[in-house]
């Protein structure tokens, strides 16, 4: 069975194996967060976070162009046949 524990800074259940608590990035150790602000991996991590939401807002816009344009289309469809009646 594997050991669990609880994070003493955050209280939520953990894995006993854990150095730092997934939940608070506390360390169990010395009671330190994992990743210092100004750290070049938490930057990184940031950076990462800036572009998978960016791209995804990118992603997004694109779809509702299509939809916006499609949606034109089918409001000016009935007009064209409103000609020939």
């Amino acid at each position: 069975m594997e050991s669990v524990t609880v994070c003493r800074f955050c209280g939520r259940t953990i894995d006993g194996a854990f150095i730092f608590c997934p939940w608070c990035g506390i360390s169990r150790i010395n009671g330190e967060p994992a990743f210092q602000e100004d750290s070049p991996v938490f930057q990184r991590l940031e950076e990462l976070h800036e572009k998978g939401v960016s791209g995804r807002i990118t992603k997004m816009e694109e779809m509702l162009n299509e939809l916006e344009k499609e949606l034109i289309r089918f409001m000016e469809a009935p007009k064209k046949n409103e000609q020939y009646i």
